[in-house]
């Protein structure tokens, strides 16, 4: 009798359906996109249908600090947003992240913020509302221009440049000469157009996908900043999970975080292959040049 009142019991509970509503303020179809439907569709697969995950795109405006607050608040379980908006979070920590040239490559950059980044997130988030699993990367973020190629610190004097909404990405810019302007996301495209900006910041996908093309002729390809988007999870929502179903939200997360770092390669690749035919000039800047 007990044997089958404990089958009975666990039936029950692997019957038990957890729904998770997940965050992002990207374009659907970009990589980090991408990657959250991964882990969605491995969660149910993993889960037998009883773990869902749905997505939504709360906004394409580049808000992260609300993203984040929404997902401190309890509005949602899950968000995948820039570490910017971690600053306010870690008591300003977050803030080193914002610094240019921290990674010499890709695999220096994963390694680094698995290894330290992301122990040290873990450990000052403790007393707050979020917990950061992984941090995942759209790549290298590249500055493109209009007219003439950005090849060395004073080819940006005087130009305006969109950038992330960071005191210290805006301090740097300053220090060289040009006119940093914080710009959300969605309206980068229509800042190009008007000439608000003459330059902007964004991984080979992003200049692809949102048609940046059409107002920039060249690209810089220099390791200037390593895109770095944090997937968080609402430390309530955790709580609530059983001991299963929170180990297996903890691999399926793993697993997808090690999907996407294969995928935004490719991803980036390609969309650099289709923007050369578009006119774009790709410009590597050598210790000479």
């Amino acid at each position: 009798m007990r044997d089958r009142a404990a089958l009975h019991l666990y039936a029950v509970q692997r019957a038990k359906k957890t729904v998770w509503n997940a965050g992002i303020i990207v374009q659907p179809g970009s990589v980090l996109y991408q990657g959250l439907q991964h882990l969605s569709e491995s969660l149910y697969q993993n889960s037998g249908g009883t773990f869902q995950l749905d997505l939504h795109t709360i906004s394409t405006s580049g808000d992260n600090r609300r993203l984040f607050q929404m997902l401190a608040s309890g509005t949602l379980d899950m968000v995948v947003g820039s570490t910017i908006a971690l600053d306010s979070f870690t008591d300003g920590a977050a803030a080193t992240l914002q610094l240019p040239f921290l990674f010499d490559s890709e695999e220096e950059a994963e390694y680094i913020l698995s290894r330290t980044v992301v122990p040290e997130l873990q450990e000052r988030l403790e007393n707050t509302g979020v917990e950061c699993l992984d941090i995942w990367s759209m790549g290298w973020r590249y500055l493109t221009s209009r007219d003439t190629p950005i090849r060395v610190p004073d080819d940006l004097k005087g130009r305006k440049i969109r950038i992330l909404a960071s005191e210290r990405i805006k301090n740097y810019f300053n220090h060289l000469g040009a006119v940093p302007l914080q710009i959300y996301y969605n309206n980068i495209r229509e800042a190009l157009a008007a000439n608000i900006i003459v330059c902007q910041e964004n991984p080979y996908s992003n200049i692809l996908d949102m048609e940046f093309y059409h107002y920039q002729d060249y690209v810089t390809e220099l390791p200037l900043w390593y895109s770095m988007e944090a997937l968080c999870v609402s430390r309530q929502s955790l709580s609530q999970l059983d001991e299963g179903r929170r180990a297996m939200l903890l691999q399926t997360a793993a697993e997808s975080s090690g999907w996407l770092r294969v995928r935004q390669r490719k991803v980036n690749a390609r969309a650099k292959e289709e923007l050369v035919p578009t006119g774009v000039h790709v410009v590597v800047p050598t210790r000479e040049a």
